[in-house]
């Protein structure tokens, strides 16, 4: 998967997309949802997850996976996974229901 829009640059709006389409189709992110799981702990099993698979290994440490998470972060001034938290929120809240 490219997380690239028309003009071939990267985008956020892309790979969060491509993030929630896996969040919904995931048992544990849905599990984790109706949990009340704290919102960062969802998607670092996300992130975690997709990067992984998209890695092709079998695992990643904690640490890679925070220094991962904060470089996309302090390259968007917005955060990088604002869609994605806020898709997670309404998950939480529909879990509740």
């Amino acid at each position: 998967m490219e997380y690239t829009d028309r003009n071939e640059k990267f985008s956020y709006l892309v790979m969060n997309r491509d993030l929630m389409k896996f969040a919904d189709g995931s048992k544990v992110v849905n599990k984790m949802a109706a949990s009340g799981d704290d919102d960062d702990d969802i998607v670092r099993y996300i992130v975690r997850s997709k990067a992984v698979s998209l890695a092709g290994t079998k695992s990643m440490k904690d640490d890679f996976l925070t220094a991962f998470i904060d470089t996309f972060d302090s390259m968007n001034t917005r955060s990088a996974f604002k869609e994605l938290k806020a898709h997670i929120r309404t998950k939480k809240r529909k879990a509740k229901r």
